[in-house]
């Protein structure tokens, strides 16, 4: 099939495992359990861990990567935290 010849091309798969770089909408106070956060380039993401982390910042800049498994990673770049998160939006 065509659809899955084009996304197991190394091409598709360097794109896609391409880390996102943005920046946090507005007030930023951390991550409580499942915390959705919409970013610059509209993109909304949600947190898939319970852990908690506070920090307060307006517009933080964030980047999101995806491991060998296919696991997103948002990490705020002023602070080095990082969770895992799952796009929404």
């Amino acid at each position: 099939d065509a659809g899955e010849i084009m996304d197991s091309s190394p091409a598709v798969q360097e794109i896609s495992n391409a880390p996102i770089r943005s920046a946090i909408d507005g007030q930023f106070n951390g991550w409580d359990g499942p915390t959705r956060f919409r970013l610059k380039n509209g993109e909304v993401w949600e947190t898939s861990s319970t852990r908690r982390y506070s920090y307060s910042a307006v517009d933080p800049e964030v980047e999101i990567t995806r491991n060998w498994m296919g696991i997103h990673r948002m990490r705020i770049l002023e602070t080095g935290r990082a969770i895992n998160v799952r796009l929404v939006e």
